[in-house]
C-alpha cells in the first residue's frame, strides 16, 4: 500500500479574512487534493514519483507580504495485543491515525467498552461475526454485548481534525470478583470515570 499522508496547515499570518489555497499534484498532473488552506484528511499516495505542491494567495488580500506554515506528515497506524480489563491510555498524534488492538476469546462471554476519557475520538469493535459495536469516547458506557469465541479487532481513530489522548478498558463482565448478599462493599474507582464489575450468585423465588 502507498504512503498515508496528512496535510496540516499550522498557521497563517497577515491574512485579513481569506485563506490561501493549496493543491498537491501527482507526477501525471492529477490533483491529489485541491482545496483552501484547511486540514486535509489522511490520503494514500497513488503512485511513486515527484509530486508538486502549490500554494496560492488571494487577490482580495492587501498587497503586503504574508506567510503560511504547514507540514505534510506521514500517518503511521499501529497495532498491539489487548488484554481484557487492562487500563489503556495512549494518544493519537495525528488526525486520521488509527490504533488497532487485537485479542482472542477462547470462550464465549459478554464484553463492555469502558470509556475513561472525554473526547470526540471513535472506537469500533469487530468480532468473528463482523461489527459488534462502536461509539465515541464522550458517550456513556457501552452496554454489555455477547461475544462468541474467536478473534477480535478494536480500532481507535479520529476524523480530521480530531486527535489527542484517550483512555479505555475492554471488560469481560464475567471476570469481576464475587460478592455476597448482605456484604458491605466499598468500590474504588481509578480513574473515577471507570466501571467496576462484580459477580454474585442468586436464586429465583
Amino acid at each position: 500500500a502507498g504512503q498515508r499522508l496528512y496535510a496540516d496547515p499550522i498557521d497563517r499570518t497577515t491574512w485579513s479574512s481569506s485563506r490561501p489555497s493549496w493543491t498537491l499534484r501527482s507526477p501525471s498532473g492529477t490533483p491529489v487534493f485541491d482545496t483552501t488552506f484547511t486540514p486535509r484528511a489522511p490520503f494514500v499516495v497513488p503512485t511513486s514519483g515527484t509530486y508538486d505542491l502549490l500554494i496560492g494567495g488571494n487577490l482580495g488580500e492587501p498587497a503586503t507580504p504574508a506567510s503560511a506554515t504547514f507540514n505534510l506528515r506521514t500517518v503511521s497506524d499501529t497495532s498491539a495485543d489487548l488484554t481484557l480489563g487492562a487500563d489503556v491510555a495512549e494518544t493519537l498524534t495525528l488526525p486520521g491515525e488509527v490504533r488497532r488492538y487485537r485479542f482472542t476469546l477462547a470462550n464465549a462471554t459478554w464484553l463492555s467498552f469502558d470509556t475513561r476519557s472525554d473526547s470526540n475520538l471513535n472506537w469500533a469493535l469487530t468480532g468473528p461475526w463482523g461489527p459488534v459495536s462502536s461509539g465515541r469516547f464522550w458517550s456513556s458506557a457501552w452496554q454489555p454485548q455477547p461475544a462468541p469465541a474467536g478473534e477480535y479487532l478494536l480500532e481507535v481513530s479520529g476524523i480530521a481534525p480530531e486527535f489527542g489522548p484517550y483512555r479505555f478498558a475492554l471488560i469481560d463482565v464475567f471476570s469481576g470478583p464475587p460478592i455476597n448478599l448482605g456484604q458491605e462493599v466499598e468500590a474504588t474507582f481509578n480513574p473515577n470515570a471507570s466501571t467496576i464489575v462484580y459477580s454474585l450468585d442468586l436464586v429465583p423465588g
